[in-house]
């Protein structure tokens, strides 16, 4: 299984038109917010990490900050979780817990 930070390049590829100003944002908010969980597979981030990161970004720099990281998660996550059976989001496992 991929990991988060090789998931992330394979859903900027998706998209060749996405905007570069918009690319790098996206890393910058991987580097930034998400870095320690680079090197892990999505399998290994959990509906309470998850929880927890959210809270921890947005007590630190805002609602809309944390929504953004998250939206962004589940973006990366979506084709690890088509392309191994049973896998699930971890934001829509926290999101289905909230």
């Amino acid at each position: 299984m991929s990991t988060l930070a090789e998931a992330f390049e394979t859903c900027v590829k998706a998209n060749p038109n996405r905007a570069a100003k918009t690319v790098r944002l996206y890393r910058q908010v991987l580097r930034s917010k998400l870095g320690d969980w680079t090197r892990l597979p999505p399998d290994a981030i959990n509906r309470q990490d998850m929880e927890d990161r959210f809270s921890r970004i947005t007590f630190r720099h805002g609602r809309a900050t944390g929504n953004h990281g998250m939206s962004m998660t589940r973006s990366v996550c979506r084709r690890p979780c088509v392309d191994h059976e049973g896998l699930r989001s971890p934001v829509d496992l926290w999101l289905a817990a909230a």
